[in-house]
């Protein structure tokens, strides 16, 4: 169990994610624990699989799949590497469902709710039977909006996600803006 899961620090919690260290496990416990993290934070290996592809894995998607598929079934064991990205995934999944709850939604006339997250103001109105969200930064910035949910709490989870994948966006444009500055 983390430190954070086992404290509330500063209000932040933590999904209890960490494995293990690998001297400490079977092949086949350290699966176990591994398919245990992947449901809770990708919500199975299709959806970790996506995920990687999303942040950057270069490697062919079923090449990503076969490989967490012979983790997951203890074929082999569960690299340094994967420890690391289910852990930041865990953090990222616990910021986003901090963000979700502390969220002030403001009930508005056409039935959609809005309302403002750190730097981002969202509105998610009804439409055709789903839900839509629209996102925009303070700076004018406004990330590739979500897509439509058949709930509003889906909406709601799904704009939180977008404003997650959006500030790490804006970090990444500000760093190449600024590169050799330093």
């Amino acid at each position: 169990m983390s430190y954070y899961s086992r404290h509330n620090v500063g209000g932040w919690r933590a999904m209890d994610i960490q494995l293990p260290h690998r001297s400490e496990q079977t092949l086949e416990d350290a699966a176990v624990d591994f398919r245990n993290s992947v449901r809770r934070i990708a919500g199975g290996s299709a959806g970790l699989a996506t995920k990687m592809v999303e942040l950057g894995d270069q490697r062919n998607p079923e090449t990503i799949s076969r490989s967490i598929q012979r983790m997951a079934a203890g074929e082999v064991r569960v690299s340094g590497e994967m420890r690391v990205i289910l852990e930041l995934l865990g953090r990222q999944k616990a910021r986003g469902e901090r963000l979700l709850e502390e969220a002030r939604w403001v009930p508005q006339p056409d039935g959609g709710v809005t309302a403002q997250v750190q730097d981002f103001s969202i509105a998610i109105a009804p439409a055709k039977g789903r839900w839509r969200a629209e996102l925009r930064h303070s700076g004018g910035y406004s990330p590739p909006w979500p897509r439509w949910k058949p709930t509003l709490a889906e909406a709601k989870h799904e704009a939180i996600q977008c404003l997650l994948k959006a500030e790490a966006d804006l970090d990444e444009m500000w760093a190449y803006e600024h590169r050799g500055d330093v």
